[in-house]
């Protein structure tokens, strides 16, 4: 019995390790291919592009008979709407990420409203993708209405 419970307590760790195994791949196998087409500084086109690529990683490479992967979501919330860059379901619970296509030096904390992007002489500010992430959560939790525990954040450079 306890076996089982520990068993149990493991699976959402289990997936999270496997989802972002999966992200980091498909993002990392990508990176070469986009090197340096978007120039120094980020441009909403270079965003576009890093979710494209990881978006078209054969669904990560998850099997489909264990993973259903959605791309590009826009939820409705009280303010408007928000954008999901990937959601994907499992047995091991919902796992919302967000990608970010940058390089450089990136400076924040968790509980800063927005952090910094460094790239030689470009400075980028950008909302706190945690803070980001954790929106789109609680949009996706009240809408679908399943509990806010079953929901795991994932942010990928």
């Amino acid at each position: 019995m306890a076996d089982a419970a520990v068993a149990n307590a493991l699976l959402p760790l289990i997936g999270v390790a496997v989802v972002v195994v999966a992200a980091v791949v498909a993002l990392t196998s990508s990176a070469g291919r986009s090197g340096g087409r978007f120039g120094a500084g980020r441009t909403d086109r270079s965003g576009q592009f890093g979710e494209d690529l990881s978006a078209g990683e054969a669904a990560w490479g998850l099997p489909a008979s264990e993973y259903a992967v959605f791309h590009n979501l826009t939820l409705r919330t009280p303010r408007g709407t928000t954008q999901i860059d990937h959601v994907i379901v499992s047995r091991y619970g919902v796992f919302v990420i967000e990608t970010k296509h940058m390089t450089g030096w990136i400076f924040g904390s968790e509980d800063a409203r927005f952090w910094t992007k460094k790239n030689r002489q470009h400075t980028l500010r950008f909302l706190n993708p945690l803070q980001q992430n954790e929106g789109h959560i609680k949009a996706l939790s009240r809408l679908v209405r399943i509990p806010r525990e079953t929901l795991h954040s994932v942010v990928v450079f």
